[in-house]
């Protein structure tokens, strides 16, 4: 039997993408539209590595500049755990994971060829249409912090708010050990000395994210995408006659949790057929 496509709209409605969380659970709960189904894997390999790099994150914020005796392996050790005290730790635990040939060392390994990822790609690439047509709830925050304080303070400012931020799902949250792998691996490649002011800015366009496994064959009770963009900047960070400078932070994520693959499928199609 040849597939047949529904549009989303039909199984949400227009006003879905303003109820947040509701839109995406209050279905299910009322006990009409979609019910969770999981989504079918052959299974995950650990990461290779989530041990966080001290000395080269320490070493990349020297090539920026940050040369003062404060940066050390020691201060990043305790940076990274301080993530622990605002990233998310609420509901489901969302891992990173990837397939193919060149997966990062913190992501889990997807094995065998689901179409999951690839799918989840040109969704995520689509958001906004998808938003504009109140096809599915695209989750969305923006926000800036501005602060004057030491240098120390203001690089931490800048990875907890990614942390909290980019962390966050609305059925519950990303991995942290794998967040702080990757936000510390943004810092590490950094090789290039400012001048004046310390700006550091990213973009992660395509993070994919399954929940743990519900039963041995490594099928996922949820699937997530996320789009994150944040900046940072320290301004006269290398004038060492004031202890304090100013700072600010922009951090922007747009995402979208998945619990049922029948709505993810019918997304999918829905965005084939109007791009």
């Amino acid at each position: 039997m040849p597939y047949q496509f529904v549009d989303p709209i039909h199984i949400y409605g227009p006003d879905a993408i303003r109820h947040g969380v509701e839109a995406v659970h209050g279905p299910e709960s009322k006990g009409w539209g979609p019910q969770p189904t999981g989504f079918p894997f052959q299974g995950f390999t650990s990461p290779r590595s989530l041990v966080v790099d001290n000395a080269a994150v320490s070493q990349g914020l020297a090539n920026a500049g940050l040369t003062c005796s404060e940066n050390n392996a020691a201060a990043i050790a305790q940076g990274v755990r301080n993530l622990s005290q605002v990233a998310p730790t609420n509901g489901l635990s969302m891992r990173q994971a990837s397939g193919g040939s060149e997966v990062p060392e913190w992501h889990w390994t997807i094995e065998g060829n689901p179409p999951w990822q690839d799918y989840m790609s040109l969704i995520l690439a689509h958001h906004q249409l998808i938003t504009e047509n109140y096809v599915f709830p695209v989750a969305h925050e923006l926000r800036t912090k501005r602060r004057t304080t030491t240098t120390n303070v203001a690089i931490q400012t800048i990875f907890d708010m990614v942390a909290e931020i980019a962390g966050d799902l609305e059925t519950g949250h990303v991995d942290l050990p794998q967040l702080s792998k990757q936000i510390a691996s943004h810092v590490k490649g950094l090789s290039t000395e400012v001048t004046d002011s310390y700006h550091v800015e990213k973009t992660d366009q395509q993070t994919f994210l399954a929940s743990e496994a519900t039963n041995p064959n490594g099928d996922a009770k949820a699937i997530a995408g996320i789009i994150y963009n944040y900046s940072g900047t320290i301004s006269d960070y290398k004038d060492k006659k004031h202890e304090t400078h100013s700072t600010e932070v922009t951090v922007e994520k747009w995402s979208m949790v998945f619990t049922s693959e029948d709505v993810f499928n019918h997304v999918y199609q829905w965005v084939l057929s109007h791009t």
